[in-house]
């Protein structure tokens, strides 16, 4: 798992993945600035969250390039961040 915070004003402003052993995007969560949160996985694309089609660095090295503060994060914490994305995404529907 990674997660990681943008430090510049982006379209969103907190990312966690959940990532292969590969490191292809598994499944993906954003936190948008007006709350929104969007998820993606293999089936499925809300919010405007997609997954990523070429290998996520490690964090060390995404904190060693760019203006990210990425860390490594468990799949019990991953797994918070989805049921929060499902929940959101099924109140505003209506399911």
């Amino acid at each position: 798992m990674v997660q990681w915070i943008p430090t510049i004003e982006a379209e969103s402003i907190f990312v966690a993945l959940e990532l292969d052993d590969r490191g292809l995007e598994a499944r993906r969560v954003e936190v948008f600035p007006d709350g929104r949160i969007g998820y993606a996985d293999g089936n499925h694309s809300v919010d405007g969250a997609e997954l990523s089609v070429i290998p996520t660095p490690h964090a060390r090295n995404i904190n060693a390039q760019t203006p990210f503060v990425a860390k490594d994060i468990s799949l019990e914490d991953f797994e918070r961040y989805w049921d929060r994305a499902l929940t959101q995404a099924s109140s505003s529907t209506g399911d």
